[in-house]
């Protein structure tokens, strides 16, 4: 998602989007530079066909709407793909899976109840909703919706959240509270892709 501008004699990367410009690490160099994602669609010469895949994704990126990662993938997704409609409608889009850095925090900041992180799966799910949503107003005709996977059998998780009670593990050695915890976000997300399906009845929601 990010250009290479020639404005100056040090090559910078610049977010088309919010128009941001990132210095380019010089080699050796451990300052950390942002990495943007590319999009292999060329706006200059139009295409019949597009083999391989394109992300739009950020590591680390959550649901939430003040990240500039967000606000930088969707900027950019609606300035590119316009043009490109009828190849979005042919692709299969992979939405996720999303949500789980929105709840790490409650999960590793054992200064909190880990039970707060119950509150936000609605609003979690609202999100997700809302960015398939999109993504079908773009033109997106089949879109994947992954759900969030048993974390409690996740070594970080695993690690970073110790019981001595053995009755919190399950026969497989998993942390019960989080696998219950992710089967809570799947129900919620099911009932969000029902209602999405419902609403856009010529597209398939996997």
């Amino acid at each position: 998602m990010g250009v290479s501008s020639s404005t100056s004699t040090r090559k910078r990367w610049a977010c088309r989007c919010c128009r941001r410009a990132f210095p380019r690490r010089r080699r050796g160099s451990s300052r950390p530079v942002p990495t943007l994602p590319f999009l292999a669609l060329l706006r200059s010469t139009p295409r019949t066909s597009c083999q391989g895949t394109t992300s739009v994704c950020s590591a680390g990126a959550s649901t939430s709407s003040w990240l500039l990662s967000r606000k930088c993938s969707h900027g950019l997704l609606r300035e590119m793909v316009p043009a490109t409609k009828s190849l979005l409608s042919e692709s299969l889009v992979v939405f996720g899976e999303i949500g789980g850095n929105d709840y790490n925090f409650w999960f590793f900041d054992h200064t909190h109840s880990r039970d707060t992180a119950k509150e936000y799966i609605p609003d979690v799910i609202a999100r997700i909703g809302a960015g398939v949503q999109e993504v079908i107003n773009l033109g997106a005709k089949t879109v994947l919706v992954p759900g969030n996977f048993p974390i409690g059998c996740v070594p970080v998780y695993l690690s970073g959240n110790k019981s001595y009670t053995s009755t919190d593990y399950d026969q497989y050695g998993c942390l019960k509270w989080f696998n219950a915890f992710s089967q809570m976000h799947n129900q919620l997300l099911k009932q969000e892709i029902t209602k999405l399906k419902s609403q856009n009845p010529g597209v398939r929601i996997i």
